[in-house]
């Protein structure tokens, strides 16, 4: 299920709470074949969230998403399942949305000191608070268009990355831009 319509229809993933019947097998094949569970929760999906980390504490979740951000550090501090997969940086500009070109988006990350600064202020925190459980990801957003997969997109995404990254406490840099997706996928 994805977030973003899909040629020829269907739902959406947000049109499903964590706790859907729709999604309870899944659960159960995950934990069958120790699988890790992938979800981007849609918007008023927190308490949804809630009940299957505390249903199925066995399992080991991992969310991304906007709709998940606000409340993460509280989610981590109930519940030790739960990781978070951090892609949207950028100072919660989006410029990888539809509404955004190619150049305009690399207008917006020409001189991205600011957008650091505000990503620094939201995540380093909680990144250093929950060290082993956050990681470096790098979904795309598919809204964006092709373009989002230039050369030149995909360079700026990684200088910003690497900018943020370097700036983390030297003792949670590498568990998050690495170690913490290798131990979680070794497990």
């Amino acid at each position: 299920m994805y977030d973003q319509p899909r040629e020829g229809g269907g739902r959406k993933a947000e049109d499903y709470p964590p706790d859907a019947p729709l999604l309870l097998g899944v659960y159960q094949v995950a934990r069958e074949r120790q699988l890790l569970v992938w979800l981007h929760p849609g918007e008023g999906h927190q308490d949804s969230l809630e009940r299957v980390l505390n249903r199925h504490p066995d399992l080991t979740f991992i969310v991304h998403g906007e709709e998940t951000e606000s409340n993460i550090g509280n989610l981590m501090e109930k519940y030790s399942n739960i990781y978070f997969a951090l892609n949207d940086l950028h100072g919660r500009e989006y410029p990888l949305g539809d509404r955004n070109s190619k150049s305009r988006f690399l207008a917006i990350l020409e001189d991205y000191e600011p957008l650091i600064e505000k990503d620094l202020a939201t995540w380093q925190e909680l990144i250093e608070k929950y060290p082993d459980r956050f990681r470096w990801a790098t979904d795309r957003g598919g809204s964006a268009g092709l373009w989002s997969y230039d050369a030149d997109a995909g360079q700026i995404l990684v200088d910003y990355a690497r900018e943020f990254i370097g700036r983390l406490d030297p003792e949670v840099q590498e568990r998050f831009a690495y170690e913490n997706a290798q131990r979680i996928l070794q497990d």
